[in-house]
């Protein structure tokens, strides 16, 4: 059987595959505007090309090392964009873990930068155990809250290789903020299959000023079936949780 395309419909597709193509290439040179941009003097400059670099990704592979070298820019803003760009591109830049172990450790007193380096550090999952004593200083000292918690989520990412942060796991389990004791009871599960922090997110599952249902609910999906125990108390949060809503629609 033969099948006629109208010469309408040709032209069409064939209007199509050269606008996608001049698209494509217009994606390309934006990538490689940008990438060259992050060597210009400007703080503002860089930072704009992070920007472009980071709503390209995954697609600006071909930016990783620029982005790479850019984790150790002297502006905040700078490295923090191309951390979560990295991040977003996953294993493909596992070649960048060591510098961003290097960004996990310079100290920034918004914590900001710092946690989007160990956010990508857990994108690159077990592959960055290097990274493990560089987290454990991050979950131990960093002041901000927000960044001891990403230390923690990272180090759950890596797994068994992170056994050397045991200790300091148990230890946040003690932690003032709830969001960290989670954290940290998710990794102590992920690292060393130890299930004595599961208290703490069943704690956080009945009090929801301690880090909210959801959160805490996520965080015994995440440990999965060494937290079936949790069951009844799961079910129970999350029926209080329903009834509130409910309460509050009326």
């Amino acid at each position: 059987m033969r099948f006629h395309l109208h010469r309408g419909a040709v032209f069409g597709l064939a209007a199509f595959a050269i606008l996608f193509s001049l698209s494509a290439q217009d994606v390309t040179g934006k990538i490689e505007q940008a990438i060259g941009d992050l060597q210009n003097s400007s703080s503002d400059v860089r930072r704009r090309a992070t920007v472009v670099l980071l709503e390209s990704a995954p697609g600006a592979r071909q930016a990783i090392p620029a982005l790479t070298a850019a984790l150790a820019d002297s502006s905040r803003d700078v490295r923090l964009n191309a951390a979560e760009a990295i991040g977003i591109m996953g294993l493909d830049a596992a070649s960048a873990v060591p510098a961003l172990i290097e960004a996990v450790k310079r100290s920034d007193r918004s914590g900001n930068a710092q946690v989007m380096a160990a956010w990508a550090l857990a994108q690159v999952g077990p592959t960055a155990k290097e990274a493990v004593p560089a987290l454990i200083e991050l979950l131990s000292s960093h002041e901000q809250p927000t960044a001891r918690r990403e230390a923690a989520l990272t180090l759950a990412a890596i797994g068994p290789d992170a056994v050397a942060a045991l200790p300091a796991l148990n230890t946040a389990l003690a932690d003032e903020n709830g969001f960290v004791r989670v954290a940290a009871a998710t990794a102590l599960c992920k690292v060393g299959q130890d299930t004595s922090g599961i208290p703490r997110i069943v704690e956080a599952l009945k009090d929801q000023a301690i880090v909210g249902t959801r959160v805490a609910a996520d965080a015994l999906a995440q440990i999965g079936p060494a937290a079936r125990g949790t069951v009844p108390a799961l079910t129970d949060a999350l029926g209080e949780a329903l009834t509130q809503l409910g309460d509050g629609v009326e």
